[in-house]
């Protein structure tokens, strides 16, 4: 892909075309992250750098061949190191775009956990940039919430159970989630998501 400057309709647009699943996946990133960047009190410019940087983060999954993408069953050993490439290939493009540090932070970090344990640097606790901790709970929210082809979408309830056990996430950012979901907004997304479900796949 040519890494022009384009503008953020154009690049859902051209994910939208690649892969309809993984654009609907960063548009209720994208939705979320900005709600939990509201809820610790963010506004204007930084918000809307945090919602950019949710709408984007997976846009290297541009350059990750769709049979990979579309897979049903388990991914080979090969494969998953050949899709954990998205970030790097997702950094490259926003890099060659001119988007923001902080975006391509975000795009670098969305797959790194607080325990050490996420790719591709294995960074640990403070090392990991604030919107990347919260896009990241918003990711795993989203996709552990989404309906796929192998499995069955998870409950809203039993997801942010699991984030708010797991110590790989940040437990601020997954409270304000979860007090987000309670609200009537909250629960208007989540509405949305299961009915979007019933027809995505």
């Amino acid at each position: 892909m040519d890494p022009e400057k384009l503008p953020n309709g154009r690049i859902l647009e051209l994910l939208e075309r690649f892969d309809p699943p993984t654009a609907l996946h960063c548009k209720r990133v994208s939705t979320l992250s900005e709600a939990i960047g509201a809820g610790f009190g963010l506004a204007g410019e930084d918000l809307a750098q945090l919602a950019l940087a949710g709408l984007l983060h997976d846009v290297g999954m541009l350059e990750i061949p769709k049979s990979i993408l579309r897979k049903t069953s388990a991914l080979s050993y090969e494969e998953e190191t050949i899709l954990k490439r998205h970030v790097e290939k997702g950094v490259r493009l926003a890099e060659a775009a001119g988007y923001s540090p902080v975006v391509v932070e975000v795009i670098r970090q969305h797959h790194e956990r607080l325990d050490g344990s996420g790719y591709p640097y294995g960074l640990v606790g403070e090392q990991i940039g604030w919107y990347s901790r919260i896009v990241a709970v918003a990711d795993v929210f989203t996709a552990m919430t989404d309906e796929r082809p192998y499995r069955r979408a998870l409950s809203e309830k039993m997801v942010i159970g699991e984030l708010k056990r797991d110590r790989k996430f940040d437990r601020e950012v997954v409270g304000v989630l979860e007090k987000y979901l309670a609200s009537p907004s909250g629960r208007i997304f989540a509405s949305r998501l299961r009915f979007l479900n019933r027809d995505n796949y």
